[in-house]
Parts: structure tokens; C-alpha cells; sequence
């Protein structure tokens, strides 16, 4: 429900925002397990993934191709993944400022994260393409993506695989 609190109007391509706000209590429930079902899966339904392309005027000759620019929209619920991520790099924001009051710091090149996803295919878009875009960012230094992971003598991967080592 947060997150459908936060939708700005005019930023979506097909179900005007005011519609999904005012059913948000009785849709919620069925989105998150749609989404959590995605994220299970590792599939992302490819019409969410599709934007409507505008060309807007920007100056001179409205005859010239050149004078305009793309303003892509997206649909609504193609944005959650983006605002996952959006969200994350908040609370990494938070916890820079946490650790530079207590004079702490967090090397970004020797961290890293993982995207759990136990279920994708290799060949999967929703897995890699997709992903590529997104960055977690602290002090902007940009985490790297791994597949796998040493924690605690436990080597884990975004299958969620757990081996000791």
C-alpha cells in the first residue's frame, strides 16, 4: 500500500493513478501475491515491461525530427521493481549518514549484493536485462551484482543455494 501511496499522477501509460489509489485497500492483496509471484518465478509479464513513446516539442522548427524528444511512460505496476530499488538506495542514504555521524564508513568496492530470484532461467530478461539498470548506490559508489556469495563460511547464490565452504 506504500508504495501505490507514492504513484504520482501523469506517470504511467494505461490505469490513471487516482483509479489505483482509490481501490489501493481492495487491489493490494492481489498485487502483492502477483508480484511476489513474479519474484518467485523470476518472470516479469513482458506487457508490463513495454512504454508508450511521445515525442514532445522542444524549440524551433516544429518541422524538424531534431527538435523534438522521446518522453517515455511506462505502465503502472511495470514501476514496482524500479521503486524496490528506489527505496533500497533511500535506506542506503540513511545508513550513510548514520555511519558518517559515527564517523564509520562503507568501502562500496568491497561490497556487494545479491538479487534473489531461486527460480529464473538463464535466458531469462527479467533476470539479467532488466536488472542491469538498476543500481544500489551508496556515496555514489555503485554496489556490484554478484550471483554468489561468501557469508559466515556459507557460499550462497541468487537461486538461494546454500553451501558451506
Amino acid at each position: 500500500m506504500d508504495i501505490i501511496k507514492e504513484l504520482k499522477s501523469g506517470k504511467s501509460s494505461d490505469i490513471p493513478i487516482n483509479v489505483i489509489k482509490k481501490s489501493s485497500t481492495i487491489i493490494s492483496p492481489y498485487l502483492a501475491n502477483l508480484f511476489n509471484n513474479c519474484m518467485k518465478d523470476g518472470l516479469f509479464p513482458d506487457e508490463l515491461k513495454l512504454g508508450k513513446v511521445t515525442p514532445i516539442y522542444k524549440k524551433d522548427n516544429e518541422e524538424l525530427f531534431e527538435n523534438y524528444r522521446p518522453i517515455s511512460t511506462l505502465p503502472v505496476f511495470g514501476k514496482t521493481r524500479q521503486e524496490v530499488f528506489k527505496l533500497a538506495n533511500e535506506i542506503l542514504r540513511s545508513i550513510s549518514m548514520y555511519m558518517k555521524c559515527n564517523l564509520l564508513h562503507v568501502n562500496a568496492k568491497k561490497s556487494c549484493y545479491l538479487y534473489f530470484n531461486p527460480n529464473s532461467r538463464e535466458d531469462s530478461s527479467f533476470a539479467n536485462k532488466d536488472l542491469e539498470n538498476l543500481n544500489l548506490v551508496i556515496d555514489g559508489s555503485v554496489f556490484r551484482r554478484v550471483k554468489t556469495a561468501k557469508f559466515l563460511g556459507v557460499l550462497m547464490d541468487d537461486k538461494l543455494s546454500w553451501k558451506p565452504t
